[in-house]
């Protein structure tokens, strides 16, 4: 599969990098909220095929696939300063910063690649879910170090928090 980006930062991150195409924004020539959306949910889900995890679109370890265990969307937030306009080219950068025992997060940088100014941030809040039963589920030790591997030792945040 053809896919653009790669890891950075000893594969604890992930970039990519876009076109926004004329199908993808508005009447005002800007790419809409959804293709954010949609670029920022692409780049996560190539991070994870990067590092590994299972290519049936929910980006599980073995672990999960055993015990039928599925990553959710539970929060989303999302920060656009500039919008990106239509053939100008944007680098979306993900990386998942390690988080408690109910669940994960994924963070984004939005950059404009001609110039490397931030123009957008992102974070979302990842819960555990049994595909079977769609009941919510702890994340277990043996799921964690699997997908620790990949987090930044670090912290590092999107939304730096302020003084």
């Amino acid at each position: 599969r053809l896919r653009l980006g790669s890891l950075v930062e000893d594969g604890l991150s992930y970039k990519e990098s876009f076109v926004v195409r004329c199908y993808e924004v508005g009447i005002n020539k800007t790419a809409t909220v959804e293709t954010i959306a949609n670029l920022l949910q692409e780049v996560g889900c190539n991070h994870a095929l990067s590092v590994g995890f299972s290519t049936d679109g929910f980006a599980t370890t073995p672990t999960m696939r055993k015990l039928h265990l599925i990553w959710v969307t539970s929060r989303m937030h999302i920060e656009i300063y500039k919008y990106p306009a239509w053939g100008d080219v944007v680098e979306i950068e993900t990386w998942c910063p390690r988080e408690g025992r109910i669940g994960t997060r994924r963070d984004w940088i939005i950059k404009d690649l001609a110039t490397g100014e931030v123009i957008g941030r992102a974070t979302s809040k990842w819960v555990m879910m049994n595909q079977d039963t769609r009941k919510l589920q702890r994340v277990s030790d043996e799921v964690r170090e699997e997908y620790l591997v990949f987090c930044p030792r670090t912290p590092r945040l999107a939304f730096p928090e302020e003084d």
